[in-house]
């Protein structure tokens, strides 16, 4: 219940992803003898750790943008794409402003939205940790491209979900591959069967 004075300064600036955040400092003088000059001291050191945060925020939205997989942030609410990088317009055709109008499930194939869509939501209400599945993206240009998408959720300190954060990695080239093993081995065996039958 005591009250406590305070010295309180603080300034907008703009984060990576382009929202006004503003940056605060707020000094407690309520002690006697906290002279103008110890006030700047201060100041100056909180303003500093400020400045560093701004600059790993940075670093860190620079890697967002340049990572060599698709990363994405979602809505926890909504589902809808809040943040999209580079690699996951080119995996899936959609320009960024596109891709920021629909939801984490309109990207897959009709047959699996539904599944996409439940297991988002048991992810937002806390009841998985995460998931990593393979799913079949619809492109702009009608193809289908797999990936390997990873979901997690980023709470707050109360554990309430704020967003949902996702890795996308293109594995269409992999998939074709394995189609095309499986369908060798399956000739392979009608051959096997046809030798068999004219032998016998």
């Amino acid at each position: 219940g005591k009250v406590r004075r305070a010295h309180i300064r603080s300034r907008p600036r703009r984060s990576p992803s382009g929202q006004l955040v503003w940056d605060g400092v707020i000094l407690d003088v309520s002690e006697r003898g906290v002279t103008e000059e110890a006030l700047g001291e201060r100041e100056a050191q909180l303003h500093l750790f400020v400045d560093a945060l701004r600059v790993s925020e940075a670093q860190l939205g620079a890697a967002f943008e340049v990572a060599s997989i698709g990363m994405a942030q979602a809505d926890a609410g909504t589902g809808r794409w809040l943040r999209v990088n580079g690699k996951m317009s080119a995996i899936t055709g959609f320009t960024s402003s596109e891709l920021l109008e629909k939801t984490v499930w309109d990207l897959v194939v009709p047959e699996q939205r539904a599944e996409e869509e439940e297991r988002f939501q048991a992810l937002v209400k806390g009841q998985a940790l995460g998931y990593g599945v393979e799913r079949r993206y619809l492109r702009s240009d009608g193809k289908v491209a797999w990936v390997h998408l990873h979901m997690t959720v980023i709470a707050d300190a109360e554990g309430a979900p704020l967003r949902a954060m996702a890795t996308v990695e293109d594995v269409t080239e992999r998939k074709e591959l394995e189609n095309r093993y499986q369908q060798a081995q399956k000739m392979e065996a009608v051959g096997r069967l046809a030798g068999g039958v004219a032998h016998d």
